[in-house]
């Protein structure tokens, strides 16, 4: 929101300074993505996001099952898989 010289600064950084151009290039290309959101935000709704009706340029359905798929794989392979299916004494 408003930081775009922080934002372009740690795309460099992540990319490198060899690449330079590319991390402008990412940087333009999410700016696209936000405009994109900011259009069609008033129309998504819960069901929209979970079944991919209404945009689909967008890939909200996708992004919403892989979080979701994401942190059911987080619950078991972390501290509570680990305490849940542990064998006990």
């Amino acid at each position: 929101m408003g930081r775009r010289d922080e934002a372009l600064f740690i795309l460099k950084r992540v990319r490198g300074t060899a690449n330079e151009r590319a991390a402008i290039f990412e940087m333009r290309e999410i700016e696209t993505i936000v405009e994109l959101e900011k259009e069609s935000e008033d129309h998504i709704t819960y069901f929209d996001m979970l079944l991919g009706t209404g945009n689909e340029n967008l890939h909200i359905a996708r992004r919403v099952q892989l979080v979701v798929w994401l942190q059911i794989l987080q619950s078991w392979t972390g501290i509570a898989g680990v305490t849940m299916y542990a064998p006990s004494k």
